[in-house]
């Protein structure tokens, strides 16, 4: 399972220990309301909510509009209003582990959930910091393997959404890359190209401000500033996705050099004038949202203390005090539970852990991320016994897991980690593979950027023989991941799927074609077991081959000598005795040897 990934815009150092978060004042209202997967709660007024919320869901539409990204996320998006800085703050330092005054907004995405938090009186409204995390969002929701520059030009350039009077726009200039473009120096965009999560540009100090600059300006450019570069894109997109290099891809889209687009570039930043887009909000289709109504308290603290305990394990503590305030309050809160299930889970207490969700299932809860979650935690302990034994692991355990995940799904048809749940079951678990495959396949329809789940679906694929469809997701999901071990092992999940395609030639006779596949694997796994495990394999299909052979020259010379041919048939048993090494086999011919000479010596 993919780690919890936390996104800021402004980084500041931080400046000593955070205190214990305060709970919500009893008298404290807070409102509350659902949008489609937007499920908001907010301690500002009704209208100051209302606002906040039509504003993401315009840029919501507005990106839908513009752009083939999916914008409807599988996952729920609980957005957080909080009325002042003085009560978004302690939530803003305790996500981030610092303190960060300048900054209005956060977004932080988890495997079962998206939080984005907001101040309602901050100065500009949403924080560009959430429109830009929002665009990665749904870039990832709709296709993996992308390009970096590509993913944070366009979150970028998404960033600058704004509503003016009845128009919403996109594309304005970040003023700040602008001014950093005409003071200092372009990198070579083949440089630009070529810039991973690894890589210096990305990561450090003053590079990484020009990579941003730069990656923003080039999308802008293509975008807004040249119509007939902007169908080229999608074109380089779909050759990246494909397998191709950075060089092949630009060169078949863009049908020029780097340096003659880095040329065009370099003008386009020195314009006076940088046009944006605009559009009539009453082109767009935005949800109404509904009047927001009161919050029970114990909702509300559950929902805080969800936030809390998703966003870092340094925050378990206050997220529990939240979380057994609300069962204080309503012992029959089954997320309440849940959430407490999952904070013991990440303190290690199993025990208790298992306590609270089966607490929160026993409540009937009808939340299909309890479900999930207790899925989760149940086919992860599966897993670490099996790494750490080597051995089979528990059918009890993956039974049980694939019931919850099933159960989650039935809940809610549209929650992508369901179906990777049900998926993985059938990785480390028996049972028919279709079935494994066909949730891993929806729950990458619903989710493309969900690495694991690519994972888990090469490695069926592998198993059910369709080498082709795992080649295919490599290449489209995994090839260009920014973790090194994940592209392994993706590289060892099709040497598995060559593995089964090498037993099922030796199942079907083809003992060649498969022997000789087989010793391919041998030198291109980097798996020691793997290897260990080939060569014995090897090994065996040898000596059976060689043991079929020495008994079809034996039978061959039976039937010689039931033509009469007897020294034709000692022949060749005399030339088969030397080589044959099983004891029971040679034991057999070397009787057949000497009934032949009996029969053959003078009377």
């Amino acid at each position: 399972m993919r780690n919890s990934r936390l996104f800021l815009a402004f980084l500041f150092a931080a400046s000593g220990a955070f205190g214990e978060i305060p709970l919500p004042a009893d008298n404290e209202q807070w409102l509350t309301v659902t949008s489609g997967e937007f499920r908001i709660f907010s301690s500002s007024s009704e209208r100051a909510t209302v606002e906040m919320v039509t504003e993401l869901l315009r840029m919501r539409e507005t990106i839908g509009k513009v752009t083939q990204l999916k914008v409807r996320s599988s996952l729920p998006m609980y957005i957080f209003v909080f009325k002042n800085e003085r009560t978004f703050a302690p939530f803003r330092d305790a996500l981030f582990q610092r303190r960060n005054a300048n900054v209005s907004g956060g977004f932080l995405s988890t495997e079962n959930a998206n939080f984005v938090i907001l101040q309602n009186d901050a100065r500009g409204g949403v924080d560009r910091v959430v429109y830009h995390e929002l665009t990665h969002y749904f870039v990832e929701n709709t296709m993996a393997g992308l390009p970096l520059w590509f993913n944070e030009g366009i979150a970028e350039y998404y960033s600058t959404f704004s509503t003016s009077g009845d128009r919403v726009q996109i594309g304005k200039i970040v003023p700040e890359h602008l001014r950093w473009l005409r003071n200092g120096n372009l990198l070579p965009l083949a440089q630009l190209f070529a810039v991973d999560s690894r890589s210096p540009d990305y990561s450090e100090g003053r590079r990484q401000g020009v990579f941003y600059a730069e990656s923003w300006a080039l999308i802008h450019y293509i975008l807004a500033g040249n119509e007939q570069r902007r169908p080229q894109l999608p074109e380089f997109l779909a050759a990246i996705r494909s397998g191709k290099s950075n060089e092949e891809a630009f060169q078949s889209a863009f049908r020029t050099t780097f340096a003659s687009l880095e040329g065009e570039l370099r003008a386009y930043v020195r314009q006076p004038v940088m046009s944006f887009t605009s559009y009539p909000i009453g082109e767009l289709h935005v949800p109404e949202v509904m009047p927001p109504q009161a919050a029970p308290r114990d909702v509300v603290l559950v929902a805080l203390g969800n936030l809390l305990a998703q966003s870092n394990a340094a925050s378990a503590g206050d997220a529990v005090r939240f979380l057994e305030e609300a069962t204080r309050l309503n012992p029959k809160n089954a997320e309440a539970h849940a959430s407490l299930g999952f904070v013991h889970e990440r303190n290690n207490d199993r025990a208790a852990a298992t306590a609270a969700y089966e607490q929160a299932i026993a409540l009937g809860s009808s939340d299909a991320q309890v479900y999930i979650s207790y899925g989760a935690t149940i086919l992860e302990r599966a897993n670490a016994n099996l790494r750490a034994g080597g051995g089979a692991t528990s059918a009890e355990d993956v039974s049980r897991a694939r019931q919850l995940f099933e159960k989650a799904v039935g809940l809610d048809a549209s929650a992508a980690r369901g179906w990777a749940g049900v998926g993985a079951t059938y990785v480390i678990g028996d049972g028919d593979l279709t079935t494994g495959i066909a949730a891993l396949e929806k729950s990458l329809a619903l989710a493309a950027s969900q690495e694991d789940v690519a994972f888990h679906l090469m490695q069926l694929y592998g198993l059910a023989g369709r080498r082709a469809d795992a080649q295919r997701v490599f290449e489209s999901n995994l090839a260009r991941s920014s973790d090194p071990e994940l592209v392994q092992q993706g590289r060892e999940a099709l040497v598995m799927a060559d593995v089964a395609t090498a037993e099922a030639l030796l199942d079907t006779g083809k003992v060649t074609e498969g022997l000789a596949l087989m010793r391919t694997l041998v030198s291109t796994t980097t798996n020691v077991r793997l290897k260990a495990q080939l060569e014995n394999a090897i090994a065996v299909e040898e000596e059976n081959l060689r043991r079929r052979e020495q008994i079809e020259l034996v039978n061959g010379a039976i039937a010689s000598a039931h033509a009469g041919k007897y020294a034709e048939a000692l022949k060749v048993l005399d030339e088969v005795l030397p080589r044959i090494t099983d004891p029971t086999v040679k034991e057999y011919v070397e009787k057949v040897r000497a009934d032949l000479a009996r029969m053959t010596r003078p009377r």
